[in-house]
């Protein structure tokens, strides 16, 4: 008993010693715990951005407008017609109220000629916050004509037109991105453990008394994550091509989304390999980052179920805009000048992060 006594509390006392890895053990499902409890306690929930065309441009349609803009469920911004589907294409707004001709005179003259039909055009992969959204029209129309009848309009969702030749993305163009992004996370912590546990056996010693530099040792690291990145990348998509039958929309724009995600998790490879004084504690510390980037960035859980603080937080989540880089070429159309923005955010996190991690190793080696 003695000796199990002795075991137990050694294996304690390492635990103990393993600073960085004890917080994350202790602090970091409080940290979780903040996240789902700021989720489930968000109220009646954040507001959906929209945006309203008027074309009927009548006294009835304007009054519903104004309904519209004054339902807390929805946040209308204003838009012409070419920007409010820009603003869908990029994600800047979950679709478009197109009010029709004759609206008005259709509300007017309810139960002697057919329901208006309200189209909603929206971002495929908003699908949730567009279900809620067909009560709340309905109830704003009935709100704005003082009406009692159960449906005074019809609503017709279609997905916002990508290009002309493909109108709606396939399901599993839409399923890809996450995966591609979840495929190269894995690469991530392949590497960062094996520099971690490089480092832990003396490998990286050896290699610098070869002689070689530090800076070869990381750049040989990171070109082979780059590269394997790559390849998971190309894998995927061939999977896709082949099985499921996914044709990006533009070729060269998907192949400079997928070098800029890879770039920028070579980058966080190098600086989470800098965590944790082993490889257990670093893959503990790695993998509880990413995943708190992917729920922040909705890839685990829908952005319309969280508080709006932490809509405004998943801008900081390279995982959003590692697919949103992804989805530019393979479905959303985006041109050159689109996809500067996402790209542009992951080259200066991937940057960043490799800076960081490469001061940190230089001064703990």
């Amino acid at each position: 008993m003695s000796r199990i006594w002795a075991i137990t509390i050694k294996d304690l006392r390492l635990i103990a010693r393993d600073k960085s890895g004890l917080f994350f053990l202790l602090f970091f499902p409080i940290i979780f715990a903040v996240f789902f409890g700021s989720m489930y306690g968000g109220g009646e929930g954040r507001a959906i951005p929209m945006a309203v065309l008027d074309l009927d441009d009548t006294k009835v349609s304007r009054a519903y407008v104004a309904t519209l803009k004054a339902d807390p469920a929805m946040d209308i911004a204003d838009f012409e017609e070419g920007q409010a589907k820009q603003a869908v294409r990029t994600g800047a707004i979950a679709g478009i109220i197109e009010i029709p001709k004759g609206f008005g005179l259709q509300l007017e003259m309810m139960g002697r000629v057919p329901a208006p039909v309200l189209k909603l055009v929206a971002d495929p992969t908003r699908r949730a916050e567009i279900a809620m959204l067909e009560g709340v029209l309905i109830r704003d129309a009935l709100q704005s004509r003082g009406a009692q009848q159960s449906s005074p309009v019809s609503i017709e969702i279609s997905a916002l037109e990508t290009t002309q030749e493909k109108a709606m993305p396939e399901p599993f163009e839409l399923s890809f991105p996450q995966g591609i992004v979840w495929g190269l996370l894995s690469v991530v912590m392949s590497f960062s453990t094996s520099l971690v546990n490089e480092k832990t056996t003396g490998t990286l010693l050896r290699l610098r008394v070869a002689p070689i530099h530090s800076r070869d040792v990381l750049a040989g690291k990171a070109t082979a994550c780059f590269l394997l990145g790559l390849l998971v990348c190309g894998i995927l998509l061939g999977v896709g091509f082949g099985a499921f039958g996914i044709q990006p929309v533009s070729w060269p724009l998907l192949g400079l989304g997928l070098v800029c995600v890879s770039y920028c998790m070579t980058g966080m490879m190098l600086l989470l390999a800098t965590f944790g004084n082993n490889e257990r504690s670093s893959s503990n510390i790695g993998w509880s980052i990413m995943m708190l980037f992917a729920m922040l960035g909705g890839g685990m859980i829908p952005l319309i179920f969280m508080a709006d603080w932490m809509v405004s937080a998943s801008q900081l989540s390279p995982i959003m805009w590692s697919v949103m880089a992804v989805e530019g070429g393979l479905w959303r159309g985006f041109d050159f000048q689109d996809m500067l923005l996402p790209c542009g955010v992951l080259l200066s996190c991937g940057s960043a992060c490799f800076v960081a991690g490469v001061w940190r190793f230089r001064r703990d080696l």
